[in-house]
């Protein structure tokens, strides 16, 4: 009877242990799909920023008939973008370093 029960605890010690070795699995695959995710977001942002930043100067270059208030505010609104841009350029070099 000893036997029977010494064999049951071993079985479900290494039943628990397989389980614990895919809940890491299932951890570290969550940890990686997240990181791929905050990737392309980054990604996301970062083009979606120069764009703007594209398009505001292009305007600037390009629309002879503004104001000088609209180009201060486009300059202002290029100014905004430019430095969120350069904030997640920043921050891929800290991730990087």
């Amino acid at each position: 009877m000893t036997s029977s029960k010494a064999k049951k605890t071993n079985k479900s010690k290494a039943i628990l242990s397989q389980e614990l070795k895919v809940k890491e699995k299932k951890a570290q695959v969550k940890k990686v799909k997240k990181s791929i995710q905050d990737r392309e977001r980054f990604d996301t942002n970062k083009r979606e920023n120069l764009e703007l930043v594209k398009e505001i100067h292009d305007i600037l270059l390009n629309h002879k008939t503004l104001s000088l208030r609209q180009k201060i505010d486009f300059c202002k609104n290029q100014r905004y973008f430019m430095k969120l841009y350069l904030r997640e350029i920043l921050k891929s070099l800290r991730r990087n370093f």
